[in-house]
C-alpha cells in the first residue's frame, strides 16, 4: 500500500539506540516515507521523532522481562500490522516483534549489542532467547565487525546478518577550531551512566596514575541510583575532587574540549560516543569490546579482562598518552580522517535504503 509506513520500535528512549533511531526517521521522511515509531513515552525519542516528521505510538516497554510484556506484545502487535518494513532496536523490542509479527510483514531486528553479553545470572537465558527467535525475523542488523562475528558463532554461521555500520554528522561533531589549553589534562567519557558503559573502570584507573593529576568529566543521563554510586565510588578512591558528573548534556563540546577520550565499555554493538569523538579529532582509549574495530589504528585498545588487570592497564595507557603530547595530536588527526572515509551519514542512508527497498 501506498501509505503503508516504516515502523520503528525502541524501548530504549535515550543515548546510542534512539540516537540511531531519529537518524533512520530522518532519513525515512527526508525520502518521502510515512513514519511511525514506536516508543515508551519517557526520555527524548518520541519528541524528537515527531519534531522530524514521524508519528509517535506509545508503547510502555520495559527493559528487564516481566508480566507487563504480555500486555506489550498486543500493542506491538497492532503497531506492526500493516507496515511496509518494520525495525525492532535493541533486545526487547526485537524479542517483542519477532513474537508478535504479523504474518507477511517484512521484519528487520537491530540489536545494538547482542544482550548475553550482559552477563550475569541472565546471559544463557538471553542467549537461548536469541537461538530461538533468531530466524523470525527477514534479516538482523548488525552495527560492528565484532557484533557480526559474535552473532555468527552464537547464532550460526547461515544465520542471516547484515552488517550496517552507524554514522556520525560530521559537520557537527568536527575539531574545534581552537582545542582549549589545560593546566589539568581533562579525560572525557561519554555515556548514560551504566554499567555497560564502564565509568566505574575509568574513575578506578584514573585513582592509580602515580603523578598523573587529571580532571575527569562524565558526560551522560543515569538514574540516581547509578549517579550516587559513582559519587560514592569517587569518594572512597579519594578522587572525588577530580571528578565532575555533568549529566545529559549535548556532548559536541564536552568531546571538542578533552585532553583525552575514554571509551571503557564492558560491551558495545558500535558506539556513537566513538565515531562522534572521532569526528571531534579527539585521542581515544577504548576498551577491546567497545567496537574497536571502528577505531582502527586511530586510537589506543585496552584489552577487556577481569577488572583488576583492566583497570591497570587503561591506567597505564592514559598516562602514556598524557605524556605524549604529539602522540594525541597524532591520533585526533587519525580519528578524525577515519570518521570522514568511513562512518559519514551518507554511506548509512544509501545501506539503509537498499535494505528497506
Amino acid at each position: 500500500m501506498p501509505d503503508a509506513p516504516i515502523v520503528h520500535l525502541a524501548q530504549p528512549t535515550s543515548g546510542g539506540v534512539a540516537e540511531v533511531v531519529l537518524q533512520l526517521v530522518e532519513i525515512g521522511v527526508a525520502d518521502g516515507h510515512r513514519v511511525v515509531v514506536g516508543c515508551p513515552a519517557d526520555g527524548e525519542l518520541a519528541e524528537r521523532a515527531r519534531a522530524l516528521g514521524a508519528e509517535w505510538i506509545r508503547l510502555d516497554l520495559r527493559r528487564s522481562p516481566g508480566p507487563a510484556d504480555v500486555a506489550a506484545l498486543r500493542r506491538v502487535r497492532r503497531a506492526m500490522r500493516g507496515a511496509r518494513v518494520v525495525l525492532a532496536h535493541s533486545s526487547k523490542a526485537g524479542a517483542l516483534a519477532r513474537v508478535a509479527r504479523p504474518s507477511g510483514t517484512p521484519l528487520v531486528f537491530v540489536p545494538h549489542g547482542w544482550s548475553w553479553l550482559v552477563g550475569g545470572r541472565l546471559a544463557t537465558a538471553y542467549r537461548a532467547i536469541e537461538r530461538t527467535l533468531a530466524r523470525r525475523a527477514d534479516v538482523t542488523v548488525v552495527v560492528g565487525h565484532d557484533e557480526l562475528a559474535e552473532g555468527h558463532r552464537v547464532l550460526g554461521s547461515s544465520l542471516p546478518l547484515r552488517l550496517i555500520e552507524n554514522s556520525v554528522d560530521l559537520e557537527r561533531f568536527a575539531p574545534a577550531a581552537d582545542r582549549p589549553q589545560h593546566d589539568v589534562p581533562l579525560v572525557v567519557c561519554v555515556g548514560r551512566l551504566a554499567r555497560q558503559k564502564g565509568q566505574d573502570l575509568l574513575l578506578r584507573a584514573v585513582a592509580r596514575l602515580d603523578g598523573h593529576h587529571v580532571r575527569v568529566r562524565l558526560v551522560g543521563p543515569g538514574d540516581p541510583p547509578e549517579r550516587a554510586a559513582l559519587d560514592d565510588l569517587a569518594a572512597q578512591l579519594g578522587i572525588a575532587d577530580r571528578v565532575e558528573l555533568v549529566g545529559a548534556d549535548d556532548p559536541v563540546r564536552h568531546l571538542q574540549e578533552a585532553d583525552l577520550v575514554v571509551v571503557p565499555s564492558r560491551w558495545e554493538g558500535l558506539p556513537l560516543v566513538m565515531l562522534e569523538a572521532m569526528a571531534c579529532g579527539a585521542p581515544i582509549v577504548a576498551s577491546s569490546t567497545a567496537g574497536v574495530d571502528a577505531l582502527g589504528d586511530a586510537g589506543a585498545v585496552v584489552p577487556m579482562q577481569d577488572r583488576d588487570d583492566f583497570v591497570a592497564a587503561l591506567a597505564t595507557e592514559i598516562a602514556a598518552l598524557l605524556d605524549s603530547p604529539a602522540r594525541r595530536a597524532h591520533l585526533g588527526r587519525r580519528a578524525r580522517a577515519r570518521a570522514e572515509e568511513r562512518y559519514g551519514r551518507a554511506r548509512m542512508a544509501r545501506e539503509y535504503r537498499e535494505l528497506w527497498d
